[in-house]
C-alpha cells in the first residue's frame, strides 16, 4: 500500500509539472500577441466574432441563451446559433466582460491551445503508457502549421475548437476497437465535445471512425463486449450532445434552408503540401499554413522505416499518409465533383485540405514514436534524455516562433493603412484590416466576410439585400423604420391600419415567435422568407422572438445529467487513471 501511495504521489507530482509547463509553454506562444493587441480580420475572423459579440451582449443584458443574432449579422434574425454549434463561443464572451475585445481573442486562442496540449498528452499516454512519448506528441500535434492557421491566421474557429478534441476521439475508437473496452466513455465525450464546436468535423470523424470500424471487421471479429461498448458510447454521445441537434430537427429539415454548396473547392496539389510544409510557415500567401510542417513531411517520407515491423503503429501511419495525399489533387476532386453519390456523402467537407488535421494527428503519432526511438537509442540515462526533451521543446519554440512570425508581420506592418473605419453604408469587411480595442466595435457595422447569410431560408437568401438593409414592407410599400434589438428579440412600432400585410426583415423559422401589443399572432412566411403578419390596430408594437421547443431544454438537462455522471465516473477511477 506505501509503494501504491508513492507511486501515486510521484504521478501526480510530475502530471502537475507537465500541466504547469503546459501553462508557461501557451504563455510563451500568446505572449507577443496580447501584448502588441492587435488583430487582423480575415476569412472567418469576422463570422465568429459577430457570434462572439451576440452572446456577450446578451450576457450583458442577463440573458444566458443566445438562439437567432438581434445585435450582429445586420439585426435579420438569423439562426447562426441554432444551427452552428456556439457553446465554446461562450469562453470568449465571458472574457469580454473582464478583459479588453483583443486580449480576449487571444487568451481564448491561448486556452484552446493549452487545452489541445493537454488533450493530446493524455490521449498519447493512454494509447502509449510512455510519458516521454505522449509529451513529445503533444508539442507536435499543437503545433503543426495548420493548426496555427485556423486559429492565428485565418480564424477558421469552429474547425480550430474541434482540432482539439481529434485526439480523443481517435484515442476512444482505438480502445473500443483494440484497446481497453471498459474505457467506451473517451469515445462519447470526444464525439460530444466535437459536436460542441464543429458539425463538419463531425461528419469527417464519423467517416473515418466507419472506416477504422470496417478495417476492424475485416482483420478480426468483434467481439460482443466490444459491440457492446461502442453502442453504450454512441448512446452517452446522443444524451451528452443530443440537445445541439433539436434544431435541426425542429427547423432545419424542411425548412428549406440555405446550404452551403456541395463542392470541392481550394484544390491544392502534393507538391504544394510539400513545398509549404517545409516553408513550416502559418500564412503568408494563400497556401502558406494548410500543411503539416517539417517534421511531419519527413515523418511522411521516411516514417515506414520505422514502423514497417510495428503493426499498429504502421497501420496509423498508412492512415496518416493516405490523408495527406487524400487533401490534395493526387485524388482526382475535380472529377468526383460531377459524381451524385460522392457529393451526397462527402461533398459537405467542401475543402479536400480540410483532411490535413486528421493526417496531421496520425503522422504526430508516427514522429514521436521515431524521435522516442532515437533518445532512447542515444542514451539510457533519464537525465540526458530529459535533457534532450528541454532542447527538444526548446527547438519547438523557437520553431513556433518562425511559424507565426506572418501573422505577428501582419498585425505591425502598415497598420494606419490597414485601421478599420467606422462604416454607416452595408458593406462586407474589408479583407486583411487591422482593428484593436479602440475601433473593434466597427467589425458589426460591416457585412461579415463570410456567414452573413448562412442559415437564412431560400427565399431570404435570394432577397438578402433587402433584409441586411432592414427594410419593412407594408402591403408590399417599401419603409425602413428603427427597431429596438433585444436578447433573441426584436420590437418594431409600426404604423398601419388594421388588415395591413406587415412583412419584417426578419428571417422566418418553423418556431419563430411573434406577438402584436402583446398578444401572440400567427405569422406567415413572406416571398422573401421573412416574417409576415397582418396588422391588428393602427398602432402595432411587434415582437419577434424564437423559442425553442421543450424537448431542446429537456436534452440540455439531460446532457448536464450526463456530463455530471462522466465526471463522477472518470473522478472515481482516478487512481487507476495516473498509474496507469
Amino acid at each position: 500500500m506505501k509503494q501504491e501511495e508513492h507511486t501515486l504521489k510521484k504521478t501526480i507530482l510530475i502530471n502537475t509539472g507537465i500541466v504547469i509547463s503546459f501553462l508557461i509553454l501557451t504563455f510563451i506562444f500568446m505572449q507577443s500577441f496580447i501584448e502588441i493587441n492587435k488583430f487582423n480580420i480575415v476569412s472567418d475572423s469576422s463570422f465568429h466574432l459577430s457570434r462572439a459579440n451576440e452572446i456577450y451582449e446578451n450576457l450583458k443584458s442577463g440573458s444566458l441563451f443566445t438562439y437567432i443574432a438581434t445585435h450582429t449579422f445586420s439585426h435579420s434574425g438569423v439562426g447562426t446559433f441554432l444551427f452552428y454549434p456556439s457553446l465554446f463561443l461562450y469562453i470568449l464572451a465571458f472574457l469580454r466582460l473582464i478583459f479588453n475585445p483583443i486580449t480576449s481573442i487571444y487568451i481564448w486562442i491561448g486556452i484552446f491551445m493549452f487545452l489541445t496540449l493537454i488533450v493530446a498528452f493524455y490521449s498519447m499516454m493512454s494509447f502509449s503508457k510512455n510519458r516521454k512519448r505522449s509529451y513529445i506528441f503533444s508539442i507536435i500535434y499543437t503545433l503543426i502549421p495548420y493548426h496555427l492557421y485556423l486559429g492565428l491566421w485565418n480564424g477558421v474557429w469552429g474547425e480550430y475548437i474541434a482540432y482539439t478534441f481529434l485526439p480523443l476521439v481517435f484515442l476512444g475508437i482505438y480502445h473500443v476497437l483494440w484497446g481497453d473496452f471498459h474505457k467506451w466513455p473517451i469515445l462519447a465525450v470526444g464525439m460530444s465535445l466535437l459536436c460542441y464546436s464543429h458539425i463538419v468535423s463531425v461528419y469527417i470523424t464519423t467517416f473515418l471512425c466507419l472506416f477504422l470500424f470496417i478495417c476492424k471487421l475485416i482483420v478480426a471479429k468483434i467481439t460482443k463486449s466490444r459491440f457492446v461498448s461502442l453502442i453504450k458510447s454512441g448512446c452517452l454521445a446522443i444524451l451528452l450532445s443530443g440537445w445541439e441537434f433539436i434544431p435541426f430537427l425542429t427547423d432545419y429539415l424542411g425548412g428549406d434552408i440555405h446550404a452551403p454548396q456541395e463542392q470541392f473547392w481550394f484544390l491544392n496539389n502534393f507538391s504544394d503540401l510539400v513545398t509549404s510544409s517545409f516553408q513550416n510557415v502559418c500564412g503568408g500567401d494563400v497556401l502558406n499554413g494548410r500543411s503539416l510542417g517539417i517534421l511531419l513531411i519527413i515523418t511522411l517520407f521516411v516514417g515506414w522505416l520505422f514502423v514497417k515491423n510495428d503493426a499498429t503503429n504502421l497501420l496509423i501511419y498508412v492512415l496518416g499518409v493516405t490523408l495527406a495525399l487524400c487533401s490534395t489533387t493526387f485524388i482526382d476532386w475535380t472529377s468526383l465533383s460531377h459524381n451524385e453519390l460522392v457529393m451526397n456523402t462527402i461533398g459537405n467537407i467542401q475543402f479536400p485540405f480540410r483532411l490535413v488535421p486528421y493526417a496531421g494527428l496520425f503522422l504526430s503519432v508516427i514522429a514521436s514514436f521515431v524521435i522516442c526511438n532515437i533518445i532512447d537509442g542515444i542514451t539510457s540515462s533519464n537525465y540526458k534524455q530529459i535533457l534532450v526533451i528541454i532542447s527538444f521543446v526548446l527547438i519547438s519554440v523557437c520553431g513556433y516562433f518562425g511559424t507565426v512570425q506572418p501573422a505577428l508581420d501582419r498585425i505591425t506592418q502598415n497598420v494606419s493603412e490597414k485601421y478599420l473605419k467606422k462604416t454607416e453604408s452595408k458593406q462586407t469587411i474589408p479583407d486583411d484590416v487591422v482593428i484593436d480595442k479602440y475601433n473593434y466595435n466597427a467589425i458589426f457595422d460591416y457585412l461579415t466576410q463570410t456567414g452573413e447569410t448562412d442559415y437564412y431560408s431560400e427565399k431570404a437568401y435570394n432577397s438578402a439585400t433587402s433584409i441586411i438593409n432592414n427594410i419593412v414592407y407594408v402591403n408590399g410599400k417599401e419603409s425602413k423604420l428603427i427597431a429596438e434589438y433585444k436578447p433573441n428579440k426584436i420590437i418594431y412600432m409600426i404604423h398601419a391600419q388594421k388588415g395591413d400585410k406587415i412583412d419584417l426583415p426578419v428571417i422566418a423559422y418553423k418556431h419563430t415567435s411573434v406577438s402584436d401589443n402583446g398578444k401572440k399572432v400567427k405569422f406567415n412566411q413572406s416571398k422573401r422568407g421573412t416574417v409576415e403578419i397582418l396588422a391588428r390596430t393602427n398602432v402595432n408594437r411587434i415582437e419577434v422572438s424564437y423559442k425553442p421547443i421543450v424537448l431542446y431544454y429537456v436534452m440540455m438537462f439531460i446532457a448536464l445529467l450526463s456530463w455530471v455522471g462522466v465526471i463522477f465516473y472518470q473522478v472515481k477511477n482516478v487512481k487507476n487513471r495516473l498509474i496507469y
